[in-house]
């Protein structure tokens, strides 16, 4: 069946308006800006200490005098790590807290409020091999820890004494 010319012209038109929209582009305006993107990522691990104060000790006591200090970890969730204290800085021995005339006195740091397990860096640092590193595994909150101190003997000089332990944590 032959087209007719109107039908032809109908079927032309609709052809030409098809091809027309297609080929047509709209534009829109447009702007362009930075999206900033940031994220905070904590530290794995973060430290704090408290310091050991044995106080004034007397000379004639016949106990041993005692301190505590304590040690805050904040480690993620499930990391296991290990706490170490060094030898000090006036290790002979023994760790020691010296005065300003080179005078010293010794003593022990303890993991138990028994005073019977030593903290030391044995395996890792080894400048206090008579005693090992506290295990434990985080829990993504502060964890606290206390260290348990000792002197050896009454002390038989005067002087304020002090030492500085590092403490030192390996995950």
């Amino acid at each position: 069946m032959p087209f007719s010319t109107p039908a032809l012209y109908r079927y032309g038109f609709i052809i030409i308006c098809c091809l027309s929209f297609n080929s047509l582009t709209v534009h829109a305006f447009t702007t362009k800006n930075n999206l900033a993107v940031s994220a905070v990522v904590p530290a794995k691990v973060q430290l704090s200490t408290s310091p050991m104060n044995f106080g004034t000790v007397p000379t004639t006591k016949n106990t041993l005098a005692r301190a505590t200090a304590s040690i805050t970890i904040n480690m993620v969730a499930t990391q296991v790590y290990h706490i170490t204290l060094d030898a000090g800085q006036h290790k002979l021995g023994s760790r020691r807290m010296r005065n300003a005339v080179g005078n010293t006195i010794a003593y022990d740091l303890y993991q138990n409020t028994a005073y019977t397990t030593a903290w030391g860096d044995s395996g890792y640092g080894n400048t206090f091999t008579a005693g090992n590193a506290l295990a434990s595994t985080g829990t993504g909150q502060n964890q606290v820890f206390t260290v348990y101190g000792q002197l050896q003997a009454l002390p038989t000089q005067a002087g304020n004494f002090s030492d500085t332990i590092t403490v030192t944590v390996h995950y």
